[in-house]
């Protein structure tokens, strides 16, 4: 999936608007690997309580990543997650 210009201006204007930060303080990429801007989920939920996030083993590490971006995955962090993470409206319940 591509950011296109349209989204990456949505994403600048909630920060413009003083929308509390969508990463909650965490280090991200310019363009984070998730289906749906960052933070357009259900209030109060994270990508951490999302039934899409994985965890993906890689020698004796861990990453999270999440399960709809699978055909973007890679082995660099580009395309990993963090559970602090506002959830984006992809998010869905766990169970």
């Amino acid at each position: 999936m591509k950011w296109t210009e349209h989204d990456i201006a949505h994403q600048q204007t909630l920060f413009d608007l003083g929308v509390d930060d969508p990463f909650n303080g965490t280090k991200h990429p310019k363009r984070p690997s998730t289906p749906a801007l960052i933070g357009s989920g259900p209030a109060g939920e994270t990508c951490g309580t999302c039934r899409h996030r994985s965890l993906v083993q890689h020698h004796d590490r861990f990453y999270q990543k999440c399960d709809l971006m699978r055909p973007h995955w890679t082995h660099g962090e580009a395309t990993n997650i963090k559970a602090a993470w506002s959830a984006c409206r992809l998010w869905a319940k766990e169970g």
